[in-house]
């Protein structure tokens, strides 16, 4: 289930500019009245490195040293097909480049406000429709494309190198670590039960002190975070996320 928050990255070589539409995107999330987290980066090699499918909207400038705007936009698509590009740029002729990525749209500048406006509604209305998203899985028949939905759960294995996760098409394990999930997980509907666990809320049956039920399974829940999977809970039941 999609998120209430809209996570958002500027992705510019011009620091003053990456501040202008971080004022920009601030004023426009108060006015369509969405809670939003924006992050800024000045440097696109830094920004693929170790990226993942945690965004909602890209705006990505098209001309930038190291790799530039329309490489960084092909890098991503391999990690996330359904995030919303909007490429940023000083001559419109190379937006037309967009279309390779499957770009949503371009913003040539300078920009002004109403403009980033504009695209920002644009880019809430094609999330507001986008399909479910989805978990690339390695099973033995080859990669599986797993619904979020369908996953119950995932937890660290015993060799704090992978991850476990728990679905309604069976385990599956992959390389990697909670921490770095929690970013994309968290702001899709699920919760933390302690730090090497993340229960989807979509699946609670039942929660007590210090246990909650998903698909029938009992899990620990962690004294540190007893009172916030509760409350976020709550808010899910409430409809809130």
């Amino acid at each position: 289930m999609p998120s209430a928050k809209v996570r958002i990255a500027l992705v510019d070589d011009d620091r003053a500019f990456l501040e202008k539409m971080k004022g920009y995107a601030g004023q426009a999330a108060e006015e369509e009245k969405v809670d939003c987290i924006v992050e800024t980066f000045s440097d696109s090699v830094a920004f693929l490195d170790g990226f993942s499918a945690v965004y909602d909207v890209i705006f990505l400038d098209i001309e930038m040293p190291g790799a530039d705007g329309l490489e960084t936009a092909r890098r991503i698509r391999k990690v996330d097909e359904s995030v919303s590009l909007i490429f940023v740029t000083n001559m419109a002729q190379y937006a037309i480049n967009g279309y390779e990525v499957n770009a949503l749209d371009f913003i040539v500048k300078p920009v002004e406000y109403y403009t980033f406006l504009d695209k920002f509604r644009k880019a809430l209305r094609f999330q507001s429709t986008r399909r479910e998203k989805t978990a690339l899985m390695e099973g033995e028949d080859g990669i599986v494309r797993v619904p979020f939905s369908e996953i119950y759960y995932l937890e660290k294995d015993k060799n704090k190198n992978y991850i476990i996760y728990h679905t309604s098409m069976g385990e599956f394990r992959e390389r990697g670590t909670i921490a770095r999930k929690e970013g994309e997980f968290l702001s899709y509907g699920f919760g933390k039960c302690s730090s090497g666990c993340l229960v989807n809320l979509r699946h609670v049956r039942k929660i007590r002190k210090d246990t909650v039920w998903v698909a029938d399974e009992a899990i620990p829940v962690s004294r540190s975070h007893q009172k916030t999977l509760y409350a976020e809970l709550m808010r899910y039941l409430g409809g809130e996320q």
